[in-house]
């Protein structure tokens, strides 16, 4: 008698739940574009853009990224798919005061920071080259509009980012490179730094594990 195979059932593929970035941002030019690009190329993380309008100091993106942490929390007793969500502060240092001040209040109320020094074309530079020249802001976006033309200080400050968001892991790990440099200076948030390729990992991160698997 013929021996029987076992029924075979073909595992449906599973996805995990999609992660939440919600980010707290000041800018309503760079950012925006910048995020919006990156949101398009990696799908599998949610990324929410929330403004500070009109745009304000550190602190008050501190203060707007608390409550948002606090409400998130709140959310997370009856939704446990918002466990993994994260609120981030997107800020600069801009020569704006109180900085420390502002990052130690996001970390005390569980907020992710993504600080640049001086401003966040620093880390759109470092989509295209490592960047070790202590500029100050107007010197930064003056060295992105030598490298992108489409890129105008004076005006819309709207870097051609859907050309260079496939450049974001050579971005992270000049970013590491030039935080390790500030720290062998002594000035660890020193200029030219920035904290975003933090946040870019936990999305490349959350995007890589949304996908679909076999279980």
């Amino acid at each position: 008698m013929p021996r029987k195979l076992p029924h075979l059932k073909r595992r449906k593929p599973y996805r995990a739940e999609y992660q939440r970035f919600i980010l707290i941002c000041e800018g309503e030019k760079t950012e925006p574009v910048y995020f919006n690009a990156l949101k398009a190329k990696y799908p599998g993380a949610m990324i929410k853009l929330e403004y500070v309008a009109p745009a304000g100091a550190p602190i008050t993106i501190r203060d707007k990224a608390r409550v948002r942490m606090a409400q998130l929390k709140k959310e997370r007793r009856n939704n446990p798919s918002a466990q993994a969500d994260t609120v981030w502060a997107v800020f600069d240092e801009d020569n704006h005061d109180h900085i420390p001040e502002a990052i130690i209040g996001c970390k005390s109320a569980e907020v992710q920071v993504a600080y640049s020094n001086p401003c966040f074309e620093v880390w759109i530079i470092l989509h295209h080259q490592d960047y070790h020249v202590p500029d100050d802001r107007h010197q930064v976006q003056k060295r992105l509009q030598g490298i992108d033309k489409t890129y105008d200080p004076d005006g819309s400050k709207i870097p051609d980012c859907d050309a260079i968001i496939d450049s974001v892991e050579n971005a992270e790990q000049r970013a590491i490179k030039q935080r390790q440099c500030r720290e062998e200076e002594g000035s660890p948030m020193g200029r030219p730094s920035t904290t975003v390729y933090l946040l870019t990992q936990a999305i490349r991160k959350a995007a890589e594990a949304s996908k679909p698997s076999l279980r």
